[in-house]
């Protein structure tokens, strides 16, 4: 069965299927629909969102002249730089680890996490995942010596 539901009036015709959406055995042929190009950016800004979901992973530290204020904000994303070229994606990952987790261990399930689900959202291969530890960041509050 293939049902046609008119697009807005003011779409402007731009291929011989325009004004309508199709579903069923009429689909459009891939070849004719296009290229989809996916921006750096994008794919920066879910790699943020998948490695933060990763346990043991928070955003890092905000930095004055490259000098780090504090040990990582726990809650915040981690930095992702992305360069995609065609569907292959290189990512470069800057994170916090909870210590006294496994460093290798979490940034293992990390990679993974990020070239399965990145794979699975955009169709992308993820060839290569660079993950720097910027710094170790503790679960317990301490108090500082002197200070009661």
């Amino acid at each position: 069965m293939t049902t046609d539901a008119p697009l807005a009036p003011s779409a402007p015709p731009c291929s011989p299927h325009a004004g309508r959406y199709r579903v069923g055995a009429d689909l459009v042929p891939a070849a004719e629909r296009g290229d989809l190009t996916i921006a750096d950016g994008v794919i920066e800004k879910i790699a943020a969102t998948l490695v933060a979901q990763v346990d043991q992973i928070g955003g890092t530290a905000r930095r004055v002249l490259g000098v780090p204020l504090g040990s990582g904000d726990p809650d915040g994303l981690p930095q992702v730089r992305a360069t995609v070229t065609g569907s292959v994606v290189a990512l470069e990952v800057a994170c916090t680890v909870t210590y006294p987790a496994p460093i290798g261990r979490v940034t293992d399930q990390a990679r993974r996490h990020l070239i399965g689900r990145i794979a699975e959202l955009t169709d992308l291969t993820v060839r290569q995942v660079d993950i720097t530890v910027t710094a170790l960041r503790s679960t317990t509050k301490t108090t500082p010596r002197g200070l009661q």
